[in-house]
């Protein structure tokens, strides 16, 4: 997820302190470690700016066609530091309080690079904070919407496979990149080989398109609410329900951090 920055400037801001953190390449970075206070102060600048537009009417009247039990957000990023990610979550919490109107504790987070001080924040906020590291992989009993903007497209592919069935994924609503953009975008034997269950299912699949008037065009670029209404999947194949192996990539097609990775 890249990053920008806004030309506002604050003076007289505190020194930040440093922390070691393990990051993906086994190799030591430094992170600035933002206290709560500040993480909640810029995130409520996002909140009230986004809550302000045009685009987020908008959006808010989709996600209203859509009933909702529960809210799981993977790979959200770094929101103390970034820009894009601070401006995603901003539209979940508002979607949450203003639409789907469901308890904070059946909001779950997870992403493998959070920093101690962001899941503090979202627990202290009264969210659920994912343990381990489910890849996708996350059956849903409940409609439930899977807020993945900007991620990889094998974590779509993990979560199709984990509900694949009728009754599954038509509980299923997802908030993130284009399935149609990502078959225009790739070659079809690269897909077949490793996004099967993304290639198969993207033509039963119904998306709707977020509006492009938000003023910072890289928070909600090639983003869409994608659902997969039972009148459409009807027409898949016997056969095409039938396969059920779970996915594998390769190291050129793994677009997220697995599992293994984490436990390191």
């Amino acid at each position: 997820m890249s990053d920008f920055q806004l030309v506002k400037s604050r003076k007289n801001r505190k020194k930040n302190t440093l922390m070691i953190i393990k990051n993906d390449d086994a190799t030591t970075e430094k992170h600035t470690v933002t206290d709560i206070n500040t993480i909640n102060r810029r995130l409520q600048d996002s909140t009230c700016l986004l809550k302000a537009s045009e685009c987020y009417s908008q959006v808010r009247d989709l996600i209203a066609d859509h009933e909702i039990d529960e809210i799981v957000c993977y790979g959200i990023g770094n929101f103390a530091e970034c820009c894009i990610a601070r401006y995603q979550l901003a539209l979940l919490i508002l979607l949450r309080e203003d639409t789907i109107q469901i308890p904070k504790s059946s909001c779950y987070f997870y992403d493998p690079k959070f920093y101690s001080e962001e899941e503090l924040y979202l627990k202290d906020a009264g969210f659920t904070v994912i343990p381990e590291n489910e890849e996708g992989k996350r059956k849903t009993e409940k409609k439930t919407l899977f807020y993945m903007p900007h991620c990889g497209k094998s974590l779509y592919n993990n979560l199709i496979w984990a509900n694949w069935n009728r009754s599954s994924l038509s509980k299923c609503i997802i908030v993130g990149n284009s399935f149609t953009n990502i078959l225009d975008r790739n070659p079809r034997q690269k897909l077949e080989d490793s996004c099967w269950y993304l290639l198969s299912i993207a033509p039963f699949a119904k998306e709707d398109k977020f509006p492009d008037n938000f003023q910072y065009t890289d928070i909600f670029n090639d983003t869409v609410i994608t659902s997969f209404p039972e009148c459409t999947l009807k027409d898949v194949t016997l056969s095409t329900w039938e396969h059920s192996k779970e996915p594998s990539y390769n190291e050129d097609d793994l677009e997220f951090i697995t599992n293994k990775i984490t436990s390191l």
